[in-house]
């Protein structure tokens, strides 16, 4: 029933109008989307974004929700290169006022155990759907249990790094820590593994390479499969 209900929205098509578009650093962009009133949805969650300003030959894509309902926005970040795809070239050419179809939001990557530890592991874009988690836990103002953030980018630049660091600074219940090196953060996780085991929850968020490699070491950690969810970003360049 929970699948059913997790996937039930991407039947339901909203409009949503462009507010604002941010370069980042290097070749990761942002785009902000106005919330209609009618739209909600768990933090975590993805939406299926459609181009509608042009033809493009593959008009759809998936993208994690960056945002919480309750900032009253519908946040994406992506990275697109300098030989983008027709898809990514044409959300370069929007502007404010512009609009594109989304539906969902849908997906599992939500928190549904509060009351137990979490380690959330991101790998470079995996970054985006803890975001809209940590800024919905930390809006709840009701701290049952730790979070942990494991962050990982071969870059020196760290997506949403200011408003993590002043969520875990003003709230002791959200822990951040970043890496660039994977051995280390392999280290840092088994090592969290060993202390929670079972009692805790693991989000893993990335390519698909990342994820499949961190999942294997949660296993090899006696981590159940039941206590590991995945959101796997395909199409980083493209």
């Amino acid at each position: 029933m929970g699948f059913i209900q997790d996937i039930r929205p991407v039947f339901n098509k909203t409009k949503i109008k462009l507010r604002d578009k941010i370069h980042e650093a290097n070749d990761i962009y942002t785009f902000i989307f106005d919330k209609s009133d009618a739209l909600n949805w768990k933090a975590g969650q993805h939406g299926v974004f459609n181009i509608t300003h042009r033809k493009v030959a593959n008009p759809t894509r998936p993208f994690s929700i960056a945002s919480a309902p309750f900032e009253n926005k519908i946040q994406l970040s992506m990275q697109i290169s300098e030989s983008p795809s027709e898809f990514k070239q044409a959300m370069l050419e929007l502007e404010p006022g512009m609009e594109m179809d989304m539906r969902g939001p849908i997906g599992p990557m939500y928190v549904d155990t509060p009351q137990q530890p979490i380690l959330f592991i991101a790998a470079g874009l995996g970054i985006t759907p803890f975001r809209a988690i940590l800024k919905d836990l930390a809006n709840r103002n009701t701290y049952e249990a730790v979070y942990h953030l494991f962050y990982i980018n071969h870059s020196e630049v760290f997506l949403y790094a200011d408003e993590l660091d002043e969520l875990s600074s003003k709230h002791p219940s959200i822990r951040v820590q970043y890496y660039q090196d994977r051995n280390i953060l392999y280290k840092d996780i088994s090592n969290y593994a060993t202390y929670q085991g079972n009692q805790g929850y693991y989000y893993v968020a990335g390519s698909q390479a990342m994820v499949g490699s961190i999942s294997d070491l949660l296993r090899s950690n006696n981590i159940k499969k039941g206590h590991i969810k995945k959101d796997i970003f395909r199409g980083y360049k493209s």
